[in-house]
């Protein structure tokens, strides 16, 4: 199994241990579970180059650590299952990537990205933990400003990535 597709199946295993831990904290763990079967779907579908599954994935663990919240869930494991899942969708689409390039070109690329992607997750990681302890009163147009511009940066920050892969 190459190192792309390990570090795949850890992320969706950390996606999925974070919904359970969330979920299990408020006694309800077994309204994880479809999520859970999405996630295994996903590294089962990555073996048979299925690529919905990762998507499929990626959007079940938003809406079930979405869901934990309205419930009144913690929202680290959420923090934690959502950015795992990024990683798992992420890693997804590398190894699609991977298989088309050429013979040998694997162990060439894959180190780049993986630090890349490590950079991200450290960081949005981070950010989400920072936002989880800061409390800050804005306006709505301020707050909408605020978030245009994170989105816009947020863009031009995944264009250049793409295009220094």
């Amino acid at each position: 199994m190459s190192r792309v597709r390990r570090y795949h199946d850890l992320a969706l295993a950390a996606a999925g241990a974070s919904l359970l831990a969330g979920y299990a904290q408020e006694g309800r763990a077994a309204a994880a579970v479809p999520a859970l079967l999405l996630l295994a779907l996903s590294a089962f579908g990555l073996r048979r180059r299925w690529p919905f599954t990762a998507g499929l994935a990626l959007a079940a663990t938003v809406a079930t650590a979405a869901a934990g919240l309205l419930l009144g869930h913690s929202p680290g494991p959420s923090l934690g299952a959502v950015t795992a899942a990024l990683a798992a969708w992420d890693l997804a689409a590398f190894t699609r990537r991977l298989a088309a390039a050429p013979p040998g070109a694997a162990e060439a690329l894959a180190p780049p990205h993986l630090r890349r992607l490590a950079g991200v997750l450290a960081l949005g990681l981070a950010l989400g933990a920072l936002a989880l302890n800061l409390t800050l009163d804005l306006g709505f147009g301020l707050a909408l400003t605020i978030t245009g511009l994170l989105a816009l940066t947020l863009a031009a920050l995944v264009t250049r990535l793409r295009q220094a892969a």
